[in-house]
């Protein structure tokens, strides 16, 4: 049995040498796609220098100007000069280009003999980890607990998952609520002050679409309140819906006055607002949660790991 513990060890360092080769090329592509970009520009520039050569060269009206006022040879060796530095450049970054592209390939070949090397070391700890559950052993009953935490914290990140996903579509609603009564205050406002039937017409459909999300966000909150009672969150979060509970019955009162309107349509909006604090407050809290589950399922899974391959068979 003791093939398992030369084997896991073997494949161990693979996988350290794996990541580190990883590593390497992430480094060399991201320096490989840079060297290629310049290239590509020191390539133009030595285009337009050579251009600019050739035009004085040539007889161009611009190397004539220069015969001119007796500055053309002047200016032409000034020309070759910089054409010549772009090249020198552009040869220096394409050796450079050239020299990576030499190693990338060094290191792809030296990463091919233990690409799978992770997955070989997975299968094997998870053989010599069942024969340690199977055997009756202290490590193995060690481990059946260890797995039996790992449990726990996977149903527990799946019930913050589905209260995030709750609190997220409520979150949605509270927003397009926000936006219709916003709407609403606007038209209100120039109803007022003489916006005529028109305004009032739109207005008060801004206030329909309004009470329809409000409805629909009454039952995402139940939703996410029920959710947040699977993660036994209540204690930890105060989650006041109280003051949307106040704010929606005082919603579907009916059609005020004109005169009040507007001051309902604000005070709504206060307590949209308020839940959308709460919500937000509780949102921010279950990430929390699921990161410190996660944290906890990765010390689980080294534990587990540590302790098959310091058992021995």
């Amino acid at each position: 049995m003791n093939c398992y513990d030369d084997r896991l060890r073997e494949l161990l360092e693979q996988v350290n040498r794996k990541e580190q080769l990883e590593a390497k090329l992430r480094s060399m592509y991201d320096m490989r796609s840079a060297l290629t970009k310049k290239v590509k520009e020191l390539d133009e520039i030595c285009q337009k220098e050579q251009d600019d050569v050739d035009r004085l060269e040539n007889g161009s009206l611009t190397g004539f100007f220069y015969s001119l006022i007796g500055r053309k040879v002047e200016k032409l060796d000034k020309e070759r000069e910089e054409a010549y530095a772009a090249v020198l450049k552009y040869d220096s970054t394409k050796n450079e280009l050239s020299a990576l592209e030499d190693d990338i390939r060094k290191c792809e070949k030296e990463l091919q003999p233990v690409v799978n090397s992770r997955e070989q070391y997975k299968t094997l700890l998870a053989e010599k980890r069942e024969i340690l559950k199977n055997s009756g052993s202290l490590k193995g009953g060690e481990i059946i607990l260890l797995e039996e935490r790992a449990a726990n914290f996977e149903r527990q990140k799946k019930e913050i998952s589905e209260a995030v996903v709750a609190g997220k579509k409520a979150r949605n609603t509270v927003d397009s609520v926000l936006k219709e009564l916003g709407d609403a205050e606007n038209w209100g406002t120039y109803d007022v002050v003489g916006g005529g039937l028109i305004a009032d017409m739109v207005k008060h459909d801004h206030l329909d679409k309004a009470q329809g999300f409000v409805k629909l966000l009454q039952v995402q909150l139940d939703k996410f309140r029920n959710e947040l009672a699977d993660v036994n969150i209540e204690t930890e979060v105060k989650v006041n819906f109280d003051s949307f509970t106040k704010f929606a019955d005082y919603f579907f009162d009916g059609l005020f006055a004109d005169w009040t309107i507007l001051d309902r349509i604000r005070k709504s909006k206060s307590g949209v607002e308020q839940t959308r604090e709460n919500i937000n407050h509780a949102l921010n809290r279950l990430e929390r949660m699921k990161a410190e589950t996660e944290a906890q399922q990765v010390q689980i899974r080294k534990e587990i790991e540590k302790t098959v391959l310091e058992a021995e068979l």
